[in-house]
Protein backbone atom coordinates (compact mmCIF):
# COMPACT_ATOMS: atom_id res chain seq x y z
CA UNK A 1 0.00 0.00 0.00
CA UNK A 2 2.79 2.69 0.70
CA UNK A 3 4.32 1.82 -2.66
CA UNK A 4 0.92 2.45 -4.21
CA UNK A 5 0.47 5.88 -2.26
CA UNK A 6 4.27 6.47 -3.38
CA UNK A 7 4.11 5.85 -7.16
CA UNK A 8 0.49 7.33 -8.19
CA UNK A 9 1.96 10.86 -8.19
CA UNK A 10 4.69 9.85 -10.30
CA UNK A 11 2.88 7.65 -12.74
CA UNK A 12 0.43 10.38 -13.07
CA UNK A 13 3.40 12.75 -13.61
CA UNK A 14 4.63 10.66 -16.34
CA UNK A 15 1.94 10.08 -18.27
CA UNK A 16 1.11 14.15 -18.13
CA UNK A 17 4.77 14.55 -19.24
CA UNK A 18 3.62 11.97 -22.17
CA UNK A 19 0.72 14.38 -23.23
CA UNK A 20 2.94 17.17 -23.21
CA UNK A 21 6.01 15.71 -25.08
CA UNK A 22 3.26 14.77 -27.82
CA UNK A 23 1.52 18.60 -28.34
CA UNK A 24 5.06 19.56 -29.30
CA UNK A 25 5.31 16.58 -31.27
CA UNK A 26 2.52 17.44 -33.66
CA UNK A 27 3.91 20.86 -34.00
CA UNK A 28 7.33 19.87 -34.98
CA UNK A 29 5.99 17.50 -37.36
CA UNK A 30 4.05 20.63 -39.13
CA UNK A 31 7.49 22.52 -39.02
CA UNK A 32 9.57 19.73 -40.34
CA UNK A 33 7.09 19.70 -43.16
CA UNK A 34 7.08 22.79 -44.26
CA UNK A 35 10.96 23.36 -44.43
CA UNK A 36 11.22 19.63 -46.12
CA UNK A 37 9.03 20.91 -48.78
CA UNK A 38 10.54 24.41 -49.15
CA UNK A 39 14.14 22.74 -50.11
CA UNK A 40 11.78 20.13 -51.90
CA UNK A 41 10.41 22.24 -54.32
CA UNK A 42 12.72 25.33 -54.31
CA UNK A 43 9.87 27.99 -53.04
CA UNK A 44 9.09 29.53 -49.87
CA UNK A 45 6.28 28.06 -47.31
CA UNK A 46 5.21 29.48 -44.14
CA UNK A 47 2.69 28.12 -41.08
CA UNK A 48 0.24 30.80 -40.63
CA UNK A 49 -1.70 31.02 -37.50
CA UNK A 50 -5.24 31.42 -37.69
CA UNK A 51 -7.97 30.72 -35.34
CA UNK A 52 -8.43 27.42 -34.23
CA UNK A 53 -5.41 26.13 -36.21
CA UNK A 54 -1.90 26.54 -37.81
CA UNK A 55 -1.98 25.98 -41.82
CA UNK A 56 1.22 25.51 -43.98
CA UNK A 57 0.95 26.97 -47.04
CA UNK A 58 3.57 28.20 -50.33
CA UNK A 59 4.09 31.55 -49.99
CA UNK A 60 3.44 32.29 -53.64
CA UNK A 61 0.67 29.74 -54.84
CA UNK A 62 -0.14 28.66 -58.11
CA UNK A 63 -2.50 30.60 -60.04
CA UNK A 64 -6.38 29.47 -59.14
CA UNK A 65 -5.28 28.08 -55.42
CA UNK A 66 -4.59 28.57 -52.02
CA UNK A 67 -1.29 26.69 -51.50
CA UNK A 68 -2.86 25.33 -48.40
CA UNK A 69 -0.92 21.80 -47.61
CA UNK A 70 -2.06 20.76 -44.34
CA UNK A 71 -2.77 22.10 -41.27
CA UNK A 72 -2.95 21.48 -37.58
CA UNK A 73 -5.95 21.55 -35.77
CA UNK A 74 -6.32 23.33 -32.12
CA UNK A 75 -8.88 22.44 -29.06
CA UNK A 76 -10.82 25.02 -27.64
CA UNK A 77 -8.17 24.53 -24.46
CA UNK A 78 -4.50 24.99 -25.79
CA UNK A 79 -2.82 27.77 -27.71
CA UNK A 80 0.85 27.63 -30.23
CA UNK A 81 1.88 31.51 -29.59
CA UNK A 82 4.11 33.05 -32.25
CA UNK A 83 7.48 34.98 -31.48
CA UNK A 84 9.16 36.48 -34.17
CA UNK A 85 12.13 37.44 -33.05
CA UNK A 86 13.80 39.04 -35.89
CA UNK A 87 10.51 40.52 -37.27
CA UNK A 88 10.84 44.36 -38.76
CA UNK A 89 7.68 44.91 -38.58
CA UNK A 90 5.61 45.75 -35.00
CA UNK A 91 3.23 43.74 -34.64
CA UNK A 92 4.49 41.47 -36.50
CA UNK A 93 1.84 39.46 -38.15
CA UNK A 94 1.41 35.37 -37.27
CA UNK A 95 3.86 33.87 -40.01
CA UNK A 96 6.96 31.82 -39.91
CA UNK A 97 8.65 31.60 -43.39
CA UNK A 98 10.80 28.91 -44.39
CA UNK A 99 13.29 29.35 -47.52
CA UNK A 100 14.24 26.94 -50.49
CA UNK A 101 18.13 26.85 -48.76
CA UNK A 102 16.79 25.47 -45.63
CA UNK A 103 16.96 28.42 -43.58
CA UNK A 104 13.92 29.07 -41.33
CA UNK A 105 12.96 32.53 -39.72
CA UNK A 106 14.06 32.31 -35.45
CA UNK A 107 11.24 32.10 -33.86
CA UNK A 108 10.16 31.24 -30.30
CA UNK A 109 7.27 29.58 -29.62
CA UNK A 110 5.11 29.35 -26.71
CA UNK A 111 2.24 26.39 -26.22
CA UNK A 112 -0.44 26.35 -22.81
CA UNK A 113 -3.36 23.45 -23.08
CA UNK A 114 -4.61 21.01 -20.40
CA UNK A 115 -1.86 19.36 -20.51
CA UNK A 116 0.62 21.62 -19.68
CA UNK A 117 2.73 24.67 -21.28
CA UNK A 118 6.14 24.54 -22.65
CA UNK A 119 8.64 27.62 -24.59
CA UNK A 120 11.03 25.68 -27.40
CA UNK A 121 12.96 28.41 -29.40
CA UNK A 122 13.78 27.67 -32.85
CA UNK A 123 16.99 29.05 -34.84
CA UNK A 124 17.98 29.69 -38.32
CA UNK A 125 19.96 27.44 -39.81
CA UNK A 126 18.66 24.58 -36.33
CA UNK A 127 15.61 22.44 -37.42
CA UNK A 128 15.12 20.81 -34.21
CA UNK A 129 14.28 23.45 -31.30
CA UNK A 130 15.09 24.14 -28.23
CA UNK A 131 13.63 23.60 -24.96
CA UNK A 132 13.72 26.64 -22.74
CA UNK A 133 10.71 25.68 -20.20
CA UNK A 134 8.52 22.95 -19.72
CA UNK A 135 5.86 21.98 -17.04
CA UNK A 136 3.38 19.92 -16.94
CA UNK A 137 0.54 20.49 -14.14
CA UNK A 138 0.57 17.25 -12.26
CA UNK A 139 4.22 17.10 -11.83
CA UNK A 140 5.75 20.76 -10.91
CA UNK A 141 8.26 19.72 -8.69
CA UNK A 142 9.57 17.71 -11.44
CA UNK A 143 11.43 20.25 -13.08
CA UNK A 144 12.98 20.81 -9.97
CA UNK A 145 13.96 17.64 -9.58
CA UNK A 146 15.46 15.24 -13.11
CA UNK A 147 15.08 11.90 -11.43
CA UNK A 148 11.35 12.01 -10.60
CA UNK A 149 10.63 9.92 -13.75
CA UNK A 150 13.09 7.37 -12.77
CA UNK A 151 12.19 7.20 -9.64
CA UNK A 152 8.52 6.54 -10.56
CA UNK A 153 9.54 3.81 -12.87
CA UNK A 154 11.60 2.16 -10.23
CA UNK A 155 8.60 2.17 -7.71
CA UNK A 156 6.76 0.81 -10.89
CA UNK A 157 9.46 -2.32 -10.98
CA UNK A 158 9.48 -2.74 -7.05
CA UNK A 159 5.10 -3.22 -7.17
CA UNK A 160 5.20 -5.76 -9.92
CA UNK A 161 8.10 -7.53 -8.04
CA UNK A 162 6.26 -7.77 -4.67
CA UNK A 163 2.61 -8.46 -6.91
CA UNK A 164 4.75 -11.57 -8.49
CA UNK A 165 6.59 -12.79 -4.98
CA UNK A 166 2.96 -12.40 -3.32
CA UNK A 167 1.17 -14.75 -6.40
CA UNK A 168 4.20 -17.07 -6.01
CA UNK A 169 3.95 -17.79 -2.02
CA UNK A 170 0.09 -17.92 -3.02
CA UNK A 171 0.36 -21.04 -5.22
CA UNK A 172 2.91 -22.67 -2.90
CA UNK A 173 0.91 -22.53 -0.02
CA UNK A 174 -1.82 -24.15 -2.44
CA UNK A 175 0.37 -27.02 -3.55
CA UNK A 176 1.37 -27.80 -0.37
CA UNK A 177 -2.23 -27.66 1.08
CA UNK A 178 -3.40 -30.01 -1.97
CA UNK A 179 -0.65 -32.43 -0.87
CA UNK A 180 -1.66 -32.76 2.68
CA UNK A 181 -5.42 -33.44 1.43
CA UNK A 182 -4.07 -36.20 -0.97
CA UNK A 183 -2.13 -38.21 1.76
CA UNK A 184 -4.64 -37.93 4.34
CA UNK A 185 -7.17 -39.41 1.93
CA UNK A 186 -4.78 -42.40 0.85
CA UNK A 187 -4.82 -43.57 4.42
CA UNK A 188 -1.88 -43.35 7.30
CA UNK A 189 0.49 -46.51 5.90
CA UNK A 190 1.87 -45.50 2.88
CA UNK A 191 1.95 -48.44 -0.24
CA UNK A 192 5.04 -50.82 -0.14
CA UNK A 193 7.30 -50.70 -2.91
CA UNK A 194 7.33 -53.06 -5.56
CA UNK A 195 10.50 -54.92 -5.80
CA UNK A 196 9.39 -55.66 -1.92
CA UNK A 197 5.76 -57.29 -3.01
CA UNK A 198 7.83 -59.07 -6.29
CA UNK A 199 10.12 -60.73 -3.38
CA UNK A 200 7.51 -62.02 -0.99
CA UNK A 201 5.31 -64.98 -3.09
CA UNK A 202 1.46 -64.66 -2.53
CA UNK A 203 -0.02 -66.65 0.39
CA UNK A 204 -1.80 -69.32 -2.02
CA UNK A 205 1.33 -69.86 -3.32
CA UNK A 206 3.06 -71.03 -0.16
CA UNK A 207 0.27 -73.12 0.59
CA UNK A 208 0.59 -75.24 -2.68
CA UNK A 209 4.16 -75.73 -2.09
CA UNK A 210 3.31 -77.03 1.53
CA UNK A 211 0.59 -79.43 0.31
CA UNK A 212 3.14 -81.04 -2.57
CA UNK A 213 5.48 -81.45 0.43
CA UNK A 214 2.90 -83.20 2.34
CA UNK A 215 1.64 -85.34 -0.33
CA UNK A 216 5.51 -86.59 -1.74
CA UNK A 217 6.23 -87.56 1.95
CA UNK A 218 3.18 -89.24 2.39
CA UNK A 219 3.38 -90.88 -0.93
CA UNK A 220 7.27 -92.33 0.00
CA UNK A 221 5.83 -93.43 3.69
CA UNK A 222 3.13 -95.47 1.87
CA UNK A 223 6.07 -97.10 -0.55
CA UNK A 224 7.92 -98.40 2.25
Amino acid sequence: MVLILLAVPSVAGLFAEQRLHESFARFEQLANTARWRSIKEQQPYRLVWDKHRIVLQAVTPAAGESGEVESLTLSDDESFQLVRTAALLSPAPDEWTFWPNGVSEPVVVNYHGHSGRWQVRFDAFNPRGTFQQSEAPVTARSNRDPHASRRGFALLEAMLAVAIFALGILSLGRCISQGLKVGACGGRRPPAPIAFWRTVPPRSRLERCRRRRRRSRSMGSTEG
